[in-house]
C-alpha cells in the first residue's frame, strides 16, 4: 500500500551499489528509515534534495514485512538556508543527531520541535537577512510560564536582521542556548521534566510564584544528570549541598520549558547583572540587586559570616544539559564538543 508523508530528513547513508537510506521524522513524529534506489546513479533525480536536514514530502511502499520500505516518490519541500561551511554542518549535526537520538516510542511534538529548532539555526546562521521559513506555526511552543511574563528586551535573542553580525563566541553561546532549549524540550517530551520550579520530593517552590525577576530565591541542589532539584530540607536529608548557583540553573531550565526560543533568549538577558544574596553565612531566601561575594572557584561562598550572592546564570546549564542528555540518550559524538 501506498503512503505519503511529510518529514525531515535526519540522516543519509550510502548502501548497496547505487542506493541511500533516508532517516525521515515524519510529521506524525516517527521515525522511519526509507531505502531510495538508485539514486546514487540517477541523472534525473536531485542530490541536493536528499540531503539531512531538508523537509521533504516522500511517497513510499508499506509493507508489514519489510524491515526497510521503498520510497516511489520525493519532493523537496523546503531547503533550509544554512551555509555549508564546517561550523554550521557541526550545528545542524548534532541537531539532527539529538533528534534521531530521541525518536522512538511516543515523541509528540518532536516534528515540530525539530522544524522550529532548524528555523532557528537558519537565523543564527543568516545575520544579514533570515531565509524563508515554510512553517511559521512549526515552531515548537507551549504555554508561557505562569503568573508574570519576563520582559522582552530587543537587543538580546531577537531575530537577527540587517547587518547585525555576531561575533563569533556570541554565536556559539547562542546555539549552545539553542541546543539546551531542545533537550529541556525533549525532556518534557519523554516525560522526564515536571516542574523545575519546586522541589521534586516535597514541591516547595524554589521562588516566589508569580514574580518577575524572581524573588525569595531558595537555595537547591542539582541531582545530575536528571532535571530535578531538592530544596534545602530535602538537599539535607540526602546529604547534599543546596546553594543558589543550582537553583539559577533550575530558573533557566524553567524559562526554556514554557516559553519560545527567542522569547527565552530575551528573558535570559533581562536576567542579567541580577544577583541574589542570601542572609550571612545562611543558604536562605534571596533578592536581587545587591553586591556578590564568590569563592576562587567562582561557586558562591557560603562560609560563616559571608554573604551568599552569585550572579545565578553565571554557571554553564547549557553545557551541562548537553552532558546530561548524553547519560539519557547515550554518547552521541555529534555533541562532545558541545559539551567540553
Amino acid at each position: 500500500m501506498l503512503q505519503r508523508q511529510k518529514g525531515i530528513i535526519l540522516r543519509s547513508a550510502r548502501t548497496g551499489e547505487a542506493d541511500r537510506i533516508l532517516t525521515l521524522l515524519l510529521e506524525d513524529n516517527r521515525s522511519l528509515p526509507l531505502r531510495y534506489h538508485g539514486i546514487r546513479a540517477s541523472q534525473k533525480r536531485s542530490q541536493l534534495a536528499i540531503q539531512p536536514g531538508n523537509l521533504v514530502e516522500v511517497v513510499y511502499y508499506e509493507k508489514s514485512e519489510a524491515p526497510v520500505l521503498s520510497i516511489k516518490e520525493l519532493s523537496l519541500l523546503q531547503e533550509f538556508q544554512i551555509p555549508p561551511t564546517y561550523d554550521n554542518l557541526q550545528k545542524l549535526a548534532a541537531i539532527l543527531a539529538l533528534v534521531q537520538a530521541s525518536a522512538h516510542g511516543d515523541a509528540p511534538g518532536l516534528f515540530s520541535l525539530c522544524t522550529g529548532a532548524l528555523e532557528a539555526l537558519q537565523e543564527q546562521v543568516n545575520p544579514t537577512g533570515p531565509g524563508q521559513t515554510a512553517h511559521p506555526n512549526n515552531n515548537a511552543s507551549v504555554r508561557p510560564p505562569s503568573g508574570a511574563s519576563p520582559p522582552t528586551n530587543a537587543a538580546t535573542g531577537a531575530a537577527p536582521s540587517g547587518n547585525n553580525v555576531r561575533h563569533p563566541s556570541e554565536t556559539h553561546t547562542v546555539f549552545l542556548d539553542l541546543l539546551a532549549f531542545l533537550i529541556v524540550r525533549i525532556y518534557k517530551i519523554q516525560g522526564l521534566l515536571a516542574s523545575p520550579e519546586r522541589c521534586s520530593r516535597c514541591e516547595t517552590p524554589l521562588w516566589k510564584e508569580n514574580s518577575w525577576p524572581p524573588e525569595d530565591m531558595q537555595p537547591s541542589s542539582w541531582i545530575l544528570p536528571n532535571l530535578e532539584f531538592l530544596c534545602p530540607r530535602c538537599s539535607l536529608l540526602e546529604n547534599r549541598r543546596a546553594q543558589l548557583a543550582d537553583t539559577g540553573h533550575a530558573l533557566w531550565i524553567y524559562l526554556a520549558f514554557g516559553q519560545r526560543f527567542h522569547r527565552f533568549r530575551d528573558a535570559l538577558g533581562s536576567l542579567n547583572g541580577l544577583k541574589f544574596p542570601a542572609a550571612s553565612g545562611v543558604e536562605g531566601s534571596a533578592r536581587p540587586n545587591h553586591p556578590s561575594t564568590v569563592d576562587e572557584s567562582g561557586r558562591p561562598d557560603t562560609g560563616a559570616g559571608q554573604i551568599d550572592s552569585p550572579e545565578i546564570l553565571q554557571p554553564n546549564t547549557a553545557g551541562l544539559l548537553v552532558q546530561c542528555i548524553q547519560d539519557f540518550l547515550g554518547n552521541l559524538k555529534e555533541l562532545r564538543i558541545y559539551s567540553d
